[in-house]
Formats: structure tokens, C-alpha cells, sequence
């Protein structure tokens, strides 16, 4: 017989998993569930062709919803991203789990170069449009980078635009502003 594949999905406010399933039935072999979770099982060869379908039904929702973490604290014009406002989110530590550090979104950002770093080349070091330096964790596994090491995949190049979450920091190393990027992408 045919390998199957089996998933199930929690959804998040906003997005009913209902709905997208259903979308997709033709190419399950059963599923069900309810808007905010479902169950499912495939053939496993459709499993591309149905991760494809999935995400094209979840890009007619209102972006925001997919923004991770939960919530942005403010959107931010880029301009602002600068020690004035690391001095003053100093005053609001120390951050942990009853206070967590704020987040920042911003719209349409542009890089002057992106660059894959790291023993395992997954990190992402990014020049933005206004010369502030902002690092992505593990960020080249999850947006792809137009480079010498990655030829093959689209991504962010210079002159490109894409939309930032991230947190504002101080790189007391390099005695400078950093920004440390949480998702980048189509947010809004």
C-alpha cells in the first residue's frame, strides 16, 4: 500500500483550520475537526502539494493574526530604532517572564546586504536600509538567502522589502545598537 501521513493542527485566534481543511479535501484521504483544531490523513505523496494549498489558503487572511509571539507592542518607524530608545527601554528591566521585553514591527524595512554566518551557516546578519545592524538567530532555516551559499532559494536581497519583528538591544561588544529580528516577512 501507500505511505500514509497523519497530522494534527492547532489553530490560533483567528485562523479557522475548519475552513482551510476543507479547502483541501480533495486531497485527504479523511479529516475533521472544528476552527481551532483538526486532525487529518494523507497520502504522503501529497503532502508538498498540500502544505502548498494550505499556505495558499492562509495568505487570504489578515496577516497580523500570523505574527509571531502573540502580540507587537508598537510599530516602529526604523529611524527610531537608535540608543535613544535602548536607554530608555533599560529603565523598564530587568525583562523575564512577568515583564517581557517589548516588541517592535515594522513595515516594507529594506537590507543593504544580508549575510549567512555561523559554524552551521543559519544565522543571518543583516545591514538595514539605515545602516543599524540587526542579527536573526537560526534566521537563514527559516527565510531562505539569495547568496553564494544558498544560490538555489529565493530571499531577501539588497534593495528588497520585507516587514520586521524584532527587539531593540545593546551590543555591549561592538558598543552599539542591535537589533535582534523575531520573524521577518509578509506580517501586515
Amino acid at each position: 500500500g501507500k505511505a500514509i501521513a497523519r497530522g494534527s493542527a492547532r489553530s490560533i485566534p483567528g485562523f479557522d483550520v475548519h475552513h482551510a481543511l476543507s479547502m483541501c479535501a480533495e486531497l485527504l484521504i479523511k479529516w475533521g475537526g472544528h476552527k481551532a483544531a483538526a486532525g487529518l490523513t494523507m497520502a504522503a505523496d501529497r503532502i508538498d502539494e498540500f502544505a502548498d494549498r494550505f499556505e495558499e489558503i492562509a495568505l487570504q487572511y489578515r496577516a497580523e493574526i500570523f505574527v509571531p509571539y502573540g502580540k507587537v507592542d508598537l510599530q516602529l518607524p526604523l529611524a527610531l530604532a537608535g540608543p535613544e530608545l535602548v536607554q530608555a527601554l533599560e529603565q523598564l528591566e530587568p525583562h523575564g517572564m512577568g515583564n517581557p521585553a517589548p516588541v517592535f514591527a515594522l513595515r516594507g524595512v529594506r537590507f543593504n546586504s544580508v549575510r549567512i554566518f555561523g559554524k552551521e551557516q543559519n544565522h543571518l546578519k543583516i545591514e538595514l536600509e539605515n545602516g543599524l545592524e540587526a542579527i536573526w538567530w537560526r534566521g537563514a532555516q527559516r527565510f531562505p538567502v539569495k547568496s553564494h551559499y544558498r544560490e538555489s532559494n529565493p530571499g531577501p536581497g539588497p534593495g528588497q522589502s520585507t516587514d520586521m519583528v524584532f527587539h531593540v538591544g545593546w551590543n555591549g561588544f561592538h558598543n552599539k545598537t542591535m537589533i535582534e529580528i523575531m520573524d521577518l516577512g509578509r506580517l501586515f
